[in-house]
């Protein structure tokens, strides 16, 4: 692809999804636009001396770029520019740029104290170096299976918004207590996500929720002893409550646990479910528990309420019409009180006493026969 030499700028999504395979942006270009060759097909950029400003999401969501090469004169690199950018493999500065450097092909500021991009397929373990004290928004955007570790400094204090977004791969995330600031979004659509630890004792200021949405597998939320803020918490709670259905697994049970104020070495699980005006969600040991909401009292069933048990030996003759049951042991247990009987006797008619008789000849008749036959 060409771009004329008179040109200076290329306009916002001036190129939005173009079938290109290679790209050179001239040095007459100063700046390009926000989205200008987003969801294209281009896999090698190359950015000539003279280019200044590279607007948000110039790249993003280009499925197919594998490689950037980044000039010298470049002052201004926007957020998420190359997010989604799944087969980025590299991000090379020139050297003499005053701005942007790269180390092993990850793009950073200068002065290696903001973390701009990392590059997808680089690895799936990435350790972010000390000195670090930004991460910038949309670092790791779109790293969906291709990340799956990666380790925070202990000089960050604040991460950006999609910073972490559709990373399907981290599985656990340690926030260092350096951290101060969670800006919206950051954990959003980690779908393989199950744990987020956070070491620091102060509240990360930022979005009251988000950061955990449409984290489905999310498990525990963990936090020091001596936490006293519960607001970070709280993130957590909102991304449960606002969708329910999507933190309960197959089981029914309650996928995501708080544990506030804890030890992390003796953690005690606040399991969170949620009520709703006609079912009750408590958790009672990691499972979820529905209950119907609170209705009218109806007299208990006496029949269902009670259980009786009875042992009973009986003596019958059968030249009589009646058989003298007697009863020794009968518990009855009703709410609240039990009830004991013994040695009551009684005397019960047998409504079948003539098929009694009946049998018994029956039998006599048939000893007779088989004895004469004899």
């Amino acid at each position: 692809m060409t771009i004329p030499s008179g040109l200076t700028r290329i306009e916002e999504k001036a190129f939005y999804s173009i079938g290109i395979t290679t790209l050179t942006i001239p040095s007459n270009v100063e700046s390009v636009g926000k989205a200008a060759f987003s969801y294209s097909t281009v896999q090698t950029v190359t950015v000539e001396e003279g280019v200044k400003v590279l607007e948000g999401s110039v790249f993003n969501e280009c499925a197919s770029l594998k490689n950037v090469t980044i000039s010298s004169t470049v002052e201004s690199i926007g957020y998420i520019a190359f997010g989604d950018c799944r087969q980025l493999n590299s991000i090379k500065v020139n050297k003499n740029n005053k701005n942007y450097t790269s180390i092993d092909d990850v793009l950073f500021s200068a002065n290696k104290t903001v973390f701009v991009r990392y590059p997808c397929k680089k690895g799936y373990y990435y350790t972010i170096p000390d000195g670090v004290t930004f991460i910038q928004e949309g670092a790791f955007k779109g790293c969906q299976h291709q990340i799956r570790e990666v380790n925070l400094p202990s000089t960050v204090t604040r991460i950006g918004y999609y910073a972490f977004e559709d990373c399907w791969g981290i599985e656990h995330m340690t926030i260092p207590a350096s951290v101060t600031e969670l800006e919206y979004g950051v954990f959003f659509n980690d779908g393989y996500l199950r744990s987020v630890t956070y070491l620091g004792t102060n509240n990360p200021e930022g979005s009251e929720k988000d950061i955990f949405s449409y984290c489905t597998t999310l498990g525990t939320v963990c936090v020091p002893v001596n936490y006293q803020n519960y607001s970070f918490c709280k993130k957590a709670v909102y991304a449960l409550n606002a969708t329910f259905d999507d933190y309960r697994n197959s089981d029914n049970q309650c996928n995501v646990t708080l544990v506030c104020g804890s030890s992390l070495s003796n953690m005690q699980n606040y399991s969170i479910c949620v009520s709703s005006s006609s079912v009750i969600r408590k958790c009672v040991d990691g499972q979820c528990i529905e209950e119907a909401a609170p209705s009218p009292s109806i007299p208990d069933d006496p029949d269902s309420s009670s259980k009786v048990t009875s042992t009973h030996t009986s003596e019958s003759t059968t030249t009589g019409s009646k058989v003298s049951s007697s009863i020794h042991t009968s518990e009855s247990t009703t709410t609240g009180s039990k009830v004991s009987s013994v040695n009551e006797d009684v005397n019960v008619h047998l409504s079948g006493a003539s098929y009694v008789r009946e049998t018994v000849t029956m039998m006599i008749i048939a000893l007779i026969i088989s004895f004469v036959t004899f």
